[in-house]
């Protein structure tokens, strides 16, 4: 049930008091792109909060010093369990790209948690993955979509805990049954709105990049790593003029089995395998199209080059509930297919379709989606002052009911 915010929802202005504030790197196996997200956060940030920021070796695979060279200052390595020690002396907020470490944070700091694109995913959690979230004071959502189902994750997740279908984080030194702000940002990589098209897609000499998302977060029936070698075949024959370049993520280099695909594809010809460390940045910008199962870098490929990605969703695999959720949600902005021949209709159209065309998918995903009543700068001083009653804020409470700030402007 949605409901209007009430007055007494609010803790009250914390940004008299939010002067120091830690950066914490701690995404398993998520290499340097997520790193990104600290940076930017680190940029919203307003001037006079002592910022630290800290990495947790053990589970990012990363040495300080290459995180360090990313947010361009100091890094400390620590230990995951020396988030525990930490107190409001300490830092009075703490911002992460990984929602595990919200249950590890005292009650007594701001816990914020800073998600990774402007999409929803296909999920394995029918929660959305808001049960990693709901230990955090302040999740921020940069598209319209992710927060709606964000906070509809969060709310269910809550129900099934009180209803006790779902027991509490064994470890956890903060309890998750507690108000979660669903605070609008803008996108972390991408926050610039283009007025005119940034990119034209050429008939001859293009490149199509493709990007798997993480295994471990996906149903196994989407997950493109299953049906990497068709698309590529498909491709390498019916676009002889086109080169390849797949970027697996970063967290799946680990595996046995996708080490040895890479190994393979290097003797593709036309075919590129990323180096593991190219940035987000760098992957858009080398390529034309892009094709994902559902990374949220299929969106961000769009907010920076103004081209609409192919998605690739089998179509057995719409018969989950959570991934007709994401499909219904991001249809209408992108290329969506179900089947090879759809993703060689699609890529024909890209390379046919006017510049303007194409623009039109970007124009109206910016319209309908993005937040853009502030600068990131203020988004992210209402983050840290904890405002309920910031545009476009949705609170979750500990009973798992949503609260919308336009409901009780709109009493």
């Amino acid at each position: 049930m949605t409901q209007a915010i009430c007055s007494d929802v609010s803790k009250g202005s914390q940004m008299t008091r939010t002067r120091s504030v830690a950066l914490l790197h701690g995404l398993q196996n998520g290499g340097p792109v997520y790193v990104e997200y600290l940076k930017q956060s680190k940029a919203a940030l307003a001037e006079g909060i002592e910022v630290t920021a800290f990495n947790v070796p053990e589970v990012t695979g990363m040495k300080a010093e290459d995180v360090a060279a990313i947010l361009e200052m100091r890094v400390h390595d620590i230990g995951y369990g020396d988030v525990h020690d930490w107190n409001d002396e300490d830092f009075q907020a703490i911002i992460c790209t990984d929602g595990t470490f919200g249950s590890q944070i005292q009650e007594t700091i701001t816990a914020v948690c800073v998600t990774h694109g402007s999409v929803p995913m296909p999920t394995l959690s029918p929660f959305f993955m808001a049960e990693l979230m709901a230990s955090y004071d302040v999740v921020a959502l940069s598209s319209r979509s992710l927060q709606a189902l964000t906070a509809q994750g969060m709310s269910d997740y809550r129900a099934g805990r009180r209803q006790g279908a779902r027991p509490a984080h064994a470890t956890a030194v903060r309890t998750d049954m507690r108000r979660t702000l669903c605070m609008p940002s803008l996108p972390m990589k991408n926050d610039k709105v283009h007025s005119a098209s940034q990119s034209a897609i050429p008939s001859k000499g293009f490149t199509v990049g493709i990007l798997p998302t993480y295994i471990e977060a996906i149903p196994a029936n989407i997950s493109l790593y299953n049906s990497i070698i068709p698309i590529l075949k498909m491709i390498l024959e019916r676009f002889p003029q086109c080169s390849i370049l797949f970027k697996p993520y970063p967290g799946d280099l680990f595996r046995p089995q996708i080490a040895q695909l890479c190994e393979t594809l290097k003797t593709v010809p036309r075919v590129r395998v990323a180096a593991p460390d190219l940035n987000s940045a760098a992957f858009y910008d080398m390529s034309d199209v892009i094709i994902t199962d559902g990374s949220t870098a299929g969106v961000s490929h769009m907010l920076r080059k103004t081209v609409p990605p192919i998605y690739f969703v089998p179509q057995d695999a719409l018969s989950g509930a959570v991934t007709r959720s994401f499909v219904t949600s991001i249809e209408k902005h992108v290329l969506m297919c179900h089947s090879l021949a759809a993703i060689e209709a699609k890529i024909r159209y890209l390379t046919r379709a006017g510049r303007e065309e194409l623009f039109r998918f970007y124009q109206t995903y910016c319209d309908e989606e993005l937040f853009r009543q502030q600068t990131q700068q203020g988004y992210f001083r209402d983050i840290l002052d904890l405002r309920v009653t910031a545009p476009d804020a949705i609170v979750v409470d500990a009973d798992g009911q949503i609260w919308r700030e336009a409901a009780e402007a709109a009493e």
